[in-house]
C-alpha cells in the first residue's frame, strides 16, 4: 500500500508534547493508542489541523476510509495549500474507488511541489488502475528523466507498458529496475507477467514465485502466478494462491477475479459469480469482471441476467469479441435465434475463422431451419478444426434435416472415429438409422449411446417413437414416459397436487383428470380413452386446449371440461392424455376403435349443410400443418404439387385450414375449384360440423386427420415414407381410425408417387 507521505507539522495547540507523543504511537504501531491519543487532542481542540490530519491518515491506513475522506477534506479546508494534506487526500480517494478524484488531488499538489516524486509516483499508481497506461508511462518516464536511478518508477513503467502490450519493453523496465534493486517484489512480479505474455511461462512462475518469496503478502503476485497456474490446469495451487491474496488484502479486485477464474475453470459457476460481483462492488468498471460474470450466468443457465450483464460489457467496448459471442449464446439460449446469428456474424466479420463462433452460429441457423446455411458453417468451422467431433456431429444434425441421411452417416462416423464414446453421435446415427429404417442397427445405437450415458432421455424417447412406429404398443408407450425428462418436453410438464394413474389403482369411485400435453391432434386421438374410464367407474374431468373445449364436451364418458387456464374441480388422480395407452395396456388388437366418438351441435352441421347443398362430391382438403412443427419439412406439401388431385373432374373442394401460407395463398388464387372458408371456421367444432357434410377428407399428417377419423368420416392421408408413429408402417388402414385410408409417398421424399397414387383413387371414388 502506499505510504502517507511527510510528517505532521505540529502546531503550538494546547501542549506539543501531547501531538508529538501521538505521533510516536503512530509510528511505533500501536495504532489503537494513537488514536486515542489524536481524539483527546481533537476532544479539546476539534480544530486541530495536524491532530485531524494525522488521525484521517491513521484512520486511512486501518481501511476506514470514508472517516479518513472526513477528516483529511476537513484539515485541508483549513490548511488548502498543503502538498501533503492534498496529496493524502489522493491516496484517500484511490483507495475508494473514486479515481478521477484522486487524480484531481495529486494534480493540485504538484502544482505546488511539482517535482514531488512520490506524488508522480502515486499519480501514476492511479493512472495505472484506470488503465489509462498512455499517461502513466509518460509520468513515470517524467519521474525517471529527473531520478534515473528509482527502481520503482522503472517497475511501474514496466506495469505500463504491459497494458499497453508491449511486453518485450516492460521485461526490459522490468530489468533496469532489478539492477538497481535485485529484491524488488513489483519488479519481479512485472517481470513475470511480461514473460508470461510472452509464453515463456516456467521463467515468468520463477519470476513470480521469486516476488512472493520477498514480499509473501504481495497480492499482485499471487493473482499472477495464480493466473499462470490456471493456464497450466494446477487450479488448486492457483486457489491457495488467491486466497492467500485475499487473506492478506481482502479487497484486492485482481484476485477475487483471478479466483472467480479459477472457480470458474473448475466448473464452480455459482462461487465464480460470487467473487466477480465482489470485485465489480470495488471497482464497478472493471470489464473483464463484468464480461466473466455474464459467463458464469450463462453456466448457471440464466441467459436474461447473463444478456443484461454483456450489454454493460458491450456499451463499454462495442466491438468486444468475446462479448459478442456470449451475447449470441444468450440470446440462443432465450430461443431469440436471429439476435443470436445477428450477433455470430459481427464477431465473424472481425475473425472469420472463429471456430466456436462459426459451430455456435450454425446451431442458431439450424434451430431458424436454415440448415444449409448451418452446413457450410459446419464446414468452415471444420476447416479451422478439422478433428472436432462436435462439429461433425452438428454437421450430421443438420444434414438429417435435409434428408440427405448418407451424408448424415458419414459426419456421425467421422465424430466416433474421432472420439468412439461420444454418446451424442451413436444416438443421432441411430436415429439416422431409423429414418432409414435401419431399426435393428438403430436399437443397438440407442442401447451403446444409453451404457454410456444413461441420463440421456432424448435417447430414450427416441427409441421409444421406433418401437410405436414398429407397432410394439406396450414397449414404446413404457418408453415413452421418458418425455417428461427430455429438455424439448419439459416446458409441457406440469405440477399437480394429486397423484399420477397409469392403470395401477382401481377407478371406480375416483375422480380422474385428464389433461392435454401437446398438439392439437394427440388430444382428438387419445380423448377416447376418457371412455374407457368411465366404463371403469370414474368420474372424468377433462382439461384441454380451450379450441377443442367444445367437441370434448360431447365424448362420451366425459362429465365436465375445462379450457387451459381455468380452475379445475376437485380430482382424485391424473393422468395425462400421451400416458393413457400405457394406463389401458394398449396393443395394436386392443386399440378403442369405436367410432365416432366426437360430435358436432346438429345446428351447425345443418348450417353448413345448407351452404354446401348439391350434386357435387364434396372433399375436404389439407395441405400443410404448423410450420413450427419439428416435422413439417416432411408432412407439408405445397398446394402446387396438388394439382392432380385437386384437378379431379367433378369434385368441389373445401379448405379446411385457417393459416394459409403466402405460396400457398398465391396458389389458391389459380385454383377457382377450392372454395375457402378460413374466415367462418372459429374454433374446431366449427370444422367438425363442416366435415359432418363431406364426402371425404384428404389431408396431410395434421389434427384435421384425427379430427375426421375421430367423427367416423372418411379421411385419406398423404404420408412421408417415415411417418409419425401412430401410423405405423407400410400399410393403407389405420387401428386407431377404420374410417381411414393411407397413401404413402412410395420412396423417400417421393411425393409425386403418393399424390397420383391418391389422385387415381379420387377419380375411380368420384367418377365424372
Amino acid at each position: 500500500m502506499p505510504q502517507p507521505l511527510g510528517r505532521p507539522q505540529t502546531a503550538p495547540v494546547l501542549d506539543p508534547q501531547q501531538l508529538r507523543q501521538a505521533r510516536a504511537l503512530h509510528q511505533a504501531g500501536r495504532i489503537a493508542e494513537a488514536a486515542a491519543a489524536y481524539e483527546a487532542i481533537l476532544a479539546v481542540a476539534p480544530d486541530h489541523i495536524d491532530a485531524q490530519h494525522m488521525l484521517g491518515v491513521l484512520r486511512y491506513q486501518q481501511g476506514r476510509c470514508p472517516e479518513a475522506l472526513e477528516l483529511i477534506a476537513g484539515a485541508l479546508s483549513a490548511r488548502p495549500q498543503s502538498t501533503q494534506i492534498m496529496s493524502n487526500l489522493g491516496l484517500v480517494f484511490d483507495a475508494l474507488g473514486a479515481f478521477d478524484e484522486a487524480i484531481a488531488s495529486y494534480d493540485h499538489a504538484l502544482t505546488l511541489t511539482p517535482d514531488d516524486g512520490d506524488i508522480i509516483d502515486n499519480r501514476g499508481r492511479t493512472l495505472l488502475k484506470m488503465r489509462r497506461f498512455d499517461e502513466a508511462l509518460a509520468a513515470y518516464q517524467a519521474l525517471l528523466a529527473r531520478k534515473p536511478d528509482h527502481p520503482g518508477a522503472y517497475a511501474s513503467c514496466a506495469h505500463a507498458l504491459l497494458g499497453l502490450q508491449r511486453p518485450a519493453e516492460a521485461l526490459v523496465a522490468c530489468d533496469r529496475a532489478l539492477a538497481l534493486q535485485p529484491a524488488h517484489a513489483d519488479a519481479l512480479n512485472n517481470r513475470g507477467s511480461a514473460l508470461a505474455a510472452m509464453t515463456r511461462d516456467d521463467e515468468a512462475l520463477a519470476c513470480f514465485s521469486r516476488a512472493i518469496d520477498v514480499s509473501p503478502h504481495h497480492a499482485d503476485a499471487r493473482s499472477n502466478r495464480a493466473s499462470l497456474l490456471t493456464r497450466q490446469r494446477r487450479h488448486d495451487a492457483a486457489l491457495a494462491d488467491c486466497e492467500a491474496a485475499l487473506a492478506a488484502e481482502p479487497r484486492h479486485v485482481p484476485s477475487l477475479f483471478m479466483r472467480g477464474n479459477v472457480l470458474f475453470a473448475l466448473d464452480r459457476h455459482a462461487d465464480a459469480l460470487k467473487s466477480y460481483e465482489q470485485a465489480l462492488t470495488i471497482d464497478r468498471n472493471h470489464l473483464d469482471a463484468m464480461f466473466n460474470r455474464a459467463r458464469a450466468l450463462l453456466r448457471l443457465n440464466r441467459p436474461q441476467e447473463a444478456a443484461g450483464a454483456i450489454e454493460r460489457v458491450l456499451a463499454e467496448k462495442p466491438d468486444h469479441r468475446e462479448a459478442l459471442h456470449c451475447m449470441g449464446d444468450a440470446l440462443a439460449a432465450l430461443g431469440l435465434h436471429r439476435d443470436a446469428v445477428a450477433r455470430y456474424e459481427r464477431v465473424l466479420a472481425q475473425d472469420a475463422n472463429q471456430f466456436d463462433t462459426l459451430v455456435n452460429c450454425g446451431l442458431a441457423l439450424a434451430s431458424l431451419a436454415r440448415q444449409e446455411e448451418a452446413v457450410a458453417l459446419y464446414d468452415r468451422a471444420l476447416t479451422v478444426r478439422p478433428d472436432s467431433f462436435e462439429a461433425h456431429n452438428n454437421r450430421g444434425t443438420a444434414l438429417r434435416e435435409l434428408n440427405r441421411f448418407e451424408e448424415a452417416l458419414a459426419s456421425y462416423d467421422r465424430a466416433l472415429t474421432l472420439k468412439p464414446d461420444y454418446a451424442g453421435a451413436l444416438a443421432n446415427r441411430a436415429n439416422v438409422h431409423a429414418d432409414l429404417r435401419r431399426f435393428d442397427e438403430a436399437f443397438a445405437g440407442y442401447d451403446a449411446a444409453l451404457k454410456l450415458e444413461p441420463q440421456l432421455n432424448e435417447v430414450l424417447w427416441n427409441a421409444a417413437l421406433a418401437h410405436l412406429v414398429l407397432g410394439d404398443l406396450p414397449v414404446g408407450f413404457a418408453k415413452y414416459e421418458s418425455r417428461w425428462q427430455n429438455k424439448l418436453a419439459q416446458q409441457n410438464k406440469r405440477q399437480f397436487p394429486r397423484p399420477l394413474w397409469l392403470g395401477e389403482t382401481p377407478l371406480a369411485g375416483k375422480t380422474l383428470l385428464l389433461y392435454a400435453e401437446q398438439g392439437f391432434g394427440d388430444t382428438l386421438q387419445f380423448i377416447r380413452y376418457a371412455t374407457l374410464a368411465a366404463a371403469q367407474g370414474a368420474r372424468v374431468i377433462v382439461e384441454t386446449q380451450p379450441a377443442l373445449k367444445r367437441l370434448v364436451a360431447g365424448v362420451p364418458g366425459v362429465s365436465a371440461v375445462f379450457g387451459q387456464g381455468e380452475p379445475l374441480s376437485a380430482y382424485d388422480l391424473r393422468c395425462p392424455l400421451m400416458s393413457l395407452p400405457l394406463a389401458f395396456g394398449t396393443t395394436l388388437d386392443t386399440i378403442p376403435a369405436t367410432l365416432p366418438y366426437l360430435a358436432a351441435p346438429v345446428d351447425a352441421v345443418a348450417r353448413w349443410r345448407a351452404r354446401f347443398d348439391g350434386a357435387r362430391a364434396r372433399v375436404g382438403l389439407v395441405f400443410s400443418g404448423n410450420p413450427e412443427h419439428k416435422n413439417d419439412r416432411n408432412r407439408s406439401i405445397p398446394l402446387a404439387r396438388l394439382a392432380p388431385v385437386v384437378n379431379t373432374p367433378g369434385v368441389r373442394f373445401i379448405c379446411l385450414q385457417k393459416d394459409v401460407r403466402p405460396a400457398d395463398a398465391a396458389t389458391l388464387q389459380q385454383m377457382p375449384q377450392i372454395e375457402t372458408v378460413a374466415a367462418e371456421l372459429t374454433d374446431f367444432t366449427d370444422t367438425a360440423a363442416l366435415i359432418e357434410t363431406l364426402d371425404l377428407v384428404v389431408t396431410v399428417d395434421t389434427s384435421v386427420a384425427h379430427l375426421a377419423g375421430a367423427l367416423g368420416k372418411p379421411v385419406w392421408l398423404l404420408l412421408p415414407w417415415l411417418p409419425d408413429f401412430r401410423w405405423l408402417l407400410d400399410r393403407a388402414d389405420s387401428p386407431w381410425y377404420p374410417s381411414a385410408r393411407l397413401f404413402r409417398q412410395p420412396a423417400m421424399g417421393d411425393w409425386d408417387g403418393a399424390i397420383d397414387a391418391l389422385a387415381a383413387a379420387l377419380a375411380e371414388r368420384f367418377p365424372a
